[in-house]
């Protein structure tokens, strides 16, 4: 099954029983993908606490267009590719989260955060042909000067939201802005 490849330390003999959970950390490193342009798929629903590419080699791809839920941090590598076409939902109730797609063009079609916790974006956001959007519908989003390119850039709901543009350079086809009484709006200088 698929848990099967989900070692319990990075080049380890012993996997894990279940699949990662809101609680797991999933780290891919230089042992993940000993081949080179290795995929890792995600067609049924995934969750994990962390995801950390960052020590990843061999160009490897995060394929697949299943729900993605990350309960912490997003970290991306230069060595890698992202065919994914899913969902990410960012649900952390942490603060200090981060979310660095480092230099991939996103497929996706959606980004949401939901959740009390607080991400800071360390990379542009570019959505492939400037299609999807980022949803904040709870917690606190800094684009902390980055760009972000995309289709449409919503915030709504009755969680409370902050939304901190900083010197970021938003281009996008549309902004949408429900329930303004829950959202605090730091546009700074954008």
């Amino acid at each position: 099954g698929m848990h099967t490849h989900w070692a319990t330390t990075s080049g380890g003999t012993v996997f894990h029983m279940t699949p990662p959970t809101s609680a797991d950390d999933v780290y891919f490193d230089v042992n993940s993908f000993p081949m080179p342009l290795g995929i890792l798929t995600i067609n049924s629903n995934a969750l994990c606490h962390n995801l950390d590419w960052t020590d990843v080699e061999n160009f490897p791809d995060m394929a697949g267009n299943s729900q993605i839920e990350i309960y912490g941090s997003l970290l991306f590598s230069p060595n890698m590719t992202a065919t994914y076409n899913g969902f990410y939902l960012f649900k952390s109730n942490d603060l200090g989260n981060i979310i660095d797609f480092s230099t991939i063009t996103n497929n996706v079609g959606n980004i949401e955060l939901n959740g009390n916790g607080s991400w800071l974006l360390m990379s542009n956001l570019i959505f492939s042909g400037g299609g999807g959007g980022i949803s904040l519908t709870k917690g606190t989003f800094n684009t902390n000067g980055k760009t972000i390119t995309c289709g449409w850039v919503q915030t709504w709901g009755g969680g409370n939201r902050t939304f901190t543009l900083g010197n970021s350079t938003i281009n996008c086809q549309g902004w949408w802005v429900a329930n303004p009484e829950s959202l605090v709006f730091n546009a700074g200088t954008s």
